[in-house]
């Protein structure tokens, strides 16, 4: 058996409907018994090793719709700052009522003294371009 063997039989599964990624799997089985053949002196090489993999199809993720959204949202134990924060990305009602909500907290840590720090290079020895919190923020 040679590498040409091997990419015609991929070649057929390919034709059969089989998914990359299930050829994929037959191949690395290929590599693996011809691999057991050499070791046990039954073959003089492995055909299916200088053969590629075939690429994996890229998918993109389902998405939820507005309804699924909402459920996970409203799912016991979403409450506190992140259910509020996942409720303000569902849309300009629900972020408007959680803004509402938390406005006085928002507005006391708004109102706190701006701190500066001190970049000591001794103590943190990281080698950058600019250097962080040099100034005021």
């Amino acid at each position: 058996m040679d590498p040409l063997a091997v990419r015609s039989y991929l070649a057929h599964l390919r034709a059969e409907g089989i998914s990359k990624t299930s050829i994929g799997r037959h191949l690395s089985a290929l590599r693996t018994f011809f691999a057991f053949l050499k070791r046990e002196g039954r073959a003089s090489s492995n055909p299916a090793k200088s053969v590629g993999s075939p690429r994996r199809e890229k998918t993109l993720p389902r998405t939820l719709s507005v309804a699924e959204a909402g459920a996970v949202v409203e799912a016991k134990g979403r409450e506190g700052a992140l259910g509020a924060r996942d409720r303000a990305l569902l849309g300009p009602e629900q972020g408007r009522q959680e803004a509402e909500r938390f406005a006085p907290a928002a507005a006391m840590i708004l109102a706190l003294p701006l701190l500066t720090c001190t970049w000591a290079p001794d103590r943190f020895p990281i080698k950058t371009a600019i250097s962080p919190c040099s100034r005021p923020v």
